[in-house]
């Protein structure tokens, strides 16, 4: 089974760049198109007001001209032709102008009447009329007393056309009139699989703009108008996807590998011993974690004690470690001296909140003693705040009758406050200086200020990283009470530590 699900996470390890890249580009793509489509309406509409705002004036023209020469039917043909020239010469939307009188064809602009070829029956014809690619229009025109009076007009096409030619390719935009579509091309059938946007006439004669646009917009369109875009969202996709193969290489991975060893665990607890510095008797140990993976290698705890720092894996590991411990430690727990010092290393994951303290107790509970003293072991290589919570919570601990220990003091975020905020118990001085006995006076300087602080604050002094005789005479000379390191023990898997002289000797000897 296990074989089975790391071979399900390493498929899905390889599938989630593709899977992030993927929805990237969809989102992305997506986004354009949609984008495509709004801009498109949004244009189209601005197309409609420019265009109804020139035909507009245009159908104003004519509106204000068949006014003005309707009245022209009470003159003769001779004085009325050269002012429908004049007109027709200043109004260039204009190409001819033919006057109706008594239902016969009066006068042209022209010498010509162009609208005779449109008209065979002049019985009917509007008071207005114009004529637009060969179409013949009606404009609205209130009746007077010349019912038998009319005006036609001939409209110059181009006009037209140049007002109705797209602003853009994929553009089409149409007039219609009555029941007559009419695009820069000319009077042309509807056109479908357009989005298309209306808006009527503003003016008085009757009239529909239509601007529309390709819908759904092709790949060329897109690519054409919205080619940075597509790069941008093209180049996202592929950082997504890159990003995403490094997070799961080099965080996701060693996350999950590290939080299945807890649940499966293969996080073993290790004890290294404490000795008193006067005689070398044991008096407690302090209790490590090393990391047996399925290779059967042992990962040291400088490679993934930082990840559990960082992702709050610590938690959860260390509830693991004090269960082994406790349940590992429960059949000699009797045999134990009074106050056997059991360490743990805490971070400041532990001090957000109270439930440490639960562990703690669970702790006791497994061990099935209170004899113990459990030793908690704060590190200054992560600041701790100093806040309501972590003093109630090292208040609780003391409650259990816990101790409290700095450990590597000196060579981290060294704040004093916390021997005076937390009532810290035991000093411990890092192997950093305790291995420059004899060769650095510097470091021996500055040794010998931590062990006077100890005895100044009246706090019990611990050393670690003792690896010669020459270290443990020193220390002992300056009073520190108690020694830890590979000259007197190396730390081992809890298992074997119990079955040690040392720990035999221990329970012996408090019989």
């Amino acid at each position: 089974m296990e074989l089975s699900r790391k071979k399900n996470f390493a498929i899905l390890r390889k599938l989630y760049p593709f899977i992030t890249a993927i929805f990237t580009g969809l989102i992305g793509y997506t986004g354009i198109f949609l984008y495509a489509k709004y801009q498109g309406r949004a244009f189209s509409t601005q197309t409609n007001y420019m265009a109804i705002s020139h035909i507009d004036e245009i159908m104003a023209s004519i509106y204000t001209i068949a006014t003005t020469t309707l009245h022209l039917t009470d003159t003769d043909c001779k004085t009325t032709r050269p002012l429908l020239m004049a007109i027709v010469k200043n109004n260039p939307e204009i190409k001819s102008i033919d006057l109706i009188k008594n239902k016969q064809f009066f006068c042209s602009s022209d010498n010509q009447f162009v609208a005779k070829q449109y008209f065979n029956n002049l019985d009917r014809i509007p008071k207005v009329s114009y004529i637009l690619f060969n179409q013949v229009f009606d404009m609205p025109y209130p009746n007077n007393n010349k019912e038998n009076n009319a005006v036609i007009m001939v409209i110059d096409d181009q006009e037209i056309k140049h007002i109705l030619e797209p602003r853009l390719d994929t553009q089409l935009v149409t007039l219609k009139l009555d029941n007559t579509n009419i695009t820069y091309q000319g009077v042309t059938p509807y056109t479908k699989n357009y989005y298309t946007v209306k808006t009527p006439s503003l003016g008085q004669t009757p009239y529909i703009i239509e601007t529309s646009y390709i819908s759904p917009p092709t790949i060329g369109v897109l690519l054409f108008y919205y080619g940075k875009h597509f790069f941008i969202v093209t180049l996202l996709t592929i950082i997504c996807y890159f990003f995403t193969r490094w997070v799961i290489k080099n965080i996701s991975g060693s996350y999950y590998e590290l939080h299945m060893a807890i649940r499966d665990e293969k996080i073993k607890a290790y004890i290294q011993p404490l000795f008193r510095a006067e005689d070398y008797q044991i008096i407690g140990v302090e209790v490590l974690s090393r990391w047996h993976d399925s290779n059967s290698t042992i990962i040291m705890p400088d490679t993934f004690i930082p990840l559990a720092e960082k992702t709050g894996l610590i938690i959860p590991m260390t509830q693991l470690i004090m269960k082994e411990v406790a349940t590992t430690l429960a059949p000699y727990a009797k045999k134990l001296p009074d106050n056997f010092h059991i360490g743990f290393n805490i971070s400041c994951f532990h001090c957000k909140d109270l439930e440490f303290i639960n562990d703690c107790r669970r702790f006791f509970k497994h061990l099935r003693t209170n004899k113990a003293t459990l030793v908690i072991e704060v590190t200054e290589r992560e600041l701790i705040e100093v806040n309501e919570t972590t003093k109630l919570l090292f208040k609780e601990l003391h409650t259990l009758n816990a101790k409290i220990a700095l450990d590597d003091f000196g060579i981290g975020n060294s704040n004093l406050s916390y021997l005076y905020d937390f009532s810290i118990d035991y000093l411990k001085i890092d192997k950093s200086f305790v291995s420059r006995i004899g060769s650095d006076a510097l470091s021996k300087n500055i040794l010998d200020s931590i062990i006077e602080i100890a005895h100044n604050c009246k706090l019990e002094s611990f050393a670690e990283g003792i690896e010669t005789e020459e270290q443990a005479n020193y220390l002992r000379e300056k009073g520190v009470r108690f020694l830890q390191g590979y000259l007197l023990g190396k730390p081992m898997p809890i298992n074997e530590f119990i079955k040690t002289k040392h720990f035999q000797q221990l329970i012996t000897s408090s019989l």
